[in-house]
């Protein structure tokens, strides 16, 4: 298992669709086709979800030619874009105050990528704007909520709801306790101004036997 992928996975579509553009009903909605969880046994699915209704992009086939299109395969690459953005943010060390620092470059696992993936998610209004949706994080119709790059990727010099990730290995923090094969470990976190403190773990499970 290679821990620097972040594997990403379309939830799949059912039916329906979302005709109304702009600040309609799909505005911040999940759209009904999107398949919802939870999985055969009985996991939380999706993890996040993203725009996938009326997405430009290529035709194939053509010139050149813009068309739109909805479904989970739009929303998936949008997912995969994010998660690069994130990979090329951290390996520019662009994650201590947004600006490019070379002595702060690292490679992300992809156990961090999808963990701020999930932290900056940000919880959607309803299902086509006909229903409401559960504001418990996570539930099966939306995960954590609609993925939000701005919430941890910073521009330059922007210091507003500062992130800080731990990726890998922690035996170089300070440990707690050991008791009954369990391992605690000690982080210590500068929290400024109010905006709300979210802690997000992410782990790769061990290949199945």
């Amino acid at each position: 298992l290679n821990s620097d992928r972040a594997f990403n996975f379309q939830a799949g579509n059912g039916n329906g669709a979302c005709p109304v553009l702009g600040g309609g009903k799909c505005f911040n909605n999940m759209a009904t086709f999107s398949s919802s969880g939870p999985t055969t046994d009985s996991r939380i699915k999706p993890d996040i979800v993203a725009p996938g209704q009326r997405i430009g992009s290529t035709n194939s086939g053509t010139n050149c030619e813009i068309h739109f299109i909805s479904g989970t395969s739009m929303a998936t690459p949008i997912t995969a874009g994010n998660a690069a953005l994130i990979r090329q943010f951290i390996r520019e060390g662009r994650y201590i105050d947004g600006d490019s620092r070379n002595d702060a470059s690292m490679t992300p696992m992809g156990a961090l990528i999808k963990a701020i993936l999930v932290n900056g998610a940000q919880l959607m209004n309803g299902l086509y704007g006909t229903s409401s949706l559960s504001n418990l994080r996570p539930n099966n119709a939306q995960g954590f909520g609609r993925i939000d790059l701005s919430k941890n990727v910073r521009a330059g010099g922007n210091t507003e709801d500062a992130a800080v990730f731990y990726d890998g290995n922690f035996n170089q923090q300070p440990r707690i306790s050991t008791e009954s094969g369990t391992v605690q470990y000690q982080f210590n976190v500068l929290k400024i101004g109010l905006a709300p403190l979210r802690v997000t773990m992410v782990y790769m499970d061990a290949p199945g036997s």
